[in-house]
């Protein structure tokens, strides 16, 4: 059954969960080319789909969100269709896996959006769908999943996904870990793959108490600082190794769970991976002493350095005031076979949940062919919607990124991030 706009209020299901239209709203452009990848010139492609601030467009079969997620106990669905030959004729959305679709009004720019106000626990299946003015339909399957709002709250989702993780390795459980972890993972998901083995090799009688410090989310990601006391029996030696430091990881949703998407330095889990496993470093670790194996599996104890390099060893940037409103932690968050790569960072001194920083700043993308520059900007928005840049036009085979954040009101630019090598 097929519902136009008209009688959008009037339908039974969508008074039941409440939804109404929002449209036209204005946010960060991620032009997803590579969705484009295999589709007819002629058939919409949807590259934009968020759920409130979760990013949906690569759910593949099932999207879980906490309740603290929601907005005021609605879900806020916006997205983008677009189409390379041709025009937009509709779009049109369903909870009920096809039974009833209704219209969703859009702009020119092929903006839309909608929202609805989910009942905890309830499974909806969700999908939607474009169709060109010449009947050309978009791929109906490609964002077909099931959708439902837990009753827990998203921050103790993303914690008791650590505890789990620090459980399985615990345990040396090799297939319950990896199986924790995201398909694509930050650093090199095979050299962690081996590490994980390496050290169940090296240690047994592994104990670690983990105690989180800080659990903040940013465009669906869970980033999670804790402070650990580890303890750790080497095979070879029968020698116990304690340490106690601060760490960090980064959480994503893959389908109905958290998955593993990054590890800082000091490595919790990998030791012998080193940085091929590691993306980026926690600073409150300076000066602590820290268990660390080197590549022929021998095992030591060593202070964390206070300053940082392009191998991986720790680092500390200090404290950041509330007026430090420069970027940090850039890494690659995707690099996609149509030679298009997904860079992700952080900003600790803005808060980007306030309208007027969200507003009152810019983001720019610098790039160039060695670590050294010449730099030239790459992309320039001029709001902070979002702390991502998508689907980068890559020119490789090497290419340079760094990021800097501009005060919109004078002009002025932040100092440059830490650089990124994608290759």
């Amino acid at each position: 059954m097929r519902i136009n706009h008209r009688q959008f209020f009037k339908h039974p299901l969508w008074q039941k969960v409440g939804l109404c239209c929002v449209l036209f709203l204005f946010f960060s452009t991620a032009h997803a080319q590579w969705w484009r990848f295999g589709a007819d010139s002629d058939e919409p492609v949807f590259s934009d789909l968020l759920f409130n601030r979760v990013n949906a467009l690569r759910v593949d079969r099932s999207l879980t969100l906490g309740k603290d997620e929601l907005n005021n106990g609605r879900v806020q669905v916006r997205g983008r269709v677009e189409i390379q030959q041709g025009e937009i004729g509709n779009v049109e959305a369903t909870l009920d896996g096809g039974q009833n679709w209704i219209e969703i009004p859009f702009n020119e720019q092929g903006l839309f959006a909608f929202e609805f106000q989910p009942q905890d626990e309830q499974v909806y299946r969700f999908r939607i769908r474009s169709f060109s003015t010449t009947g050309e339909s978009s791929n109906e399957a490609v964002h077909s999943f099931d959708f439902k709002v837990s009753a827990e709250k998203g921050q103790a989702l993303a914690l008791a996904a650590l505890h789990k993780l620090i459980e399985r390795y615990a345990a040396r459980d090799h297939s319950g870990f990896m199986a924790l972890v995201a398909q694509d993972f930050a650093g090199n998901l095979s050299a962690l793959d081996s590490a994980i083995s390496n050290d169940f090799r090296i240690f047994d009688a592994i104990r670690i108490q983990a105690t989180p410090r800080r659990a903040t989310e940013s465009e669906g990601r869970w980033s999670i600082q804790f402070g650990y006391n580890r303890e750790m029996r080497e095979i070879r030696s029968g020698k116990n190794f304690n340490d106690n430091s601060v760490s960090s990881l980064v959480l994503v949703r893959e389908n109905d769970g958290f998955k593993l998407r990054e590890l800082a330095t000091p490595l919790i889990f990998g030791l012998s991976g080193g940085a091929d496993v590691t993306t980026y470093n926690e600073a409150a670790a300076a000066g602590h002493k820290i268990i660390l194996v080197d590549e022929n599996g021998g095992v030591s104890m060593d202070v964390l350095g206070a300053r940082s390099d392009t191998s991986g060893t720790a680092s500390a940037s200090g404290p950041r005031g509330p007026e430090n409103w420069w970027p940090s932690n850039l890494r690659l968050d995707a690099k996609n076979q149509n030679r298009l790569v997904d860079l992700i960072f952080d900003i600790p001194g803005l808060n980007t949940n306030a309208e007027s920083v969200i507003n009152g700043y810019g983001r720019v993308l610098e790039s160039a062919r060695t670590a050294n520059g010449p730099w030239q900007v790459a992309r320039q928005i001029n709001h902070l919607h979002h702390v991502f840049f998508m689907n980068e036009d890559w020119q490789g085979p090497v290419t340079f990124y760094r990021v800097r954040i501009k005060k919109l009101s004078t002009g002025e630019l932040s100092p440059p991030s830490n650089v990124v090598k994608v290759e």
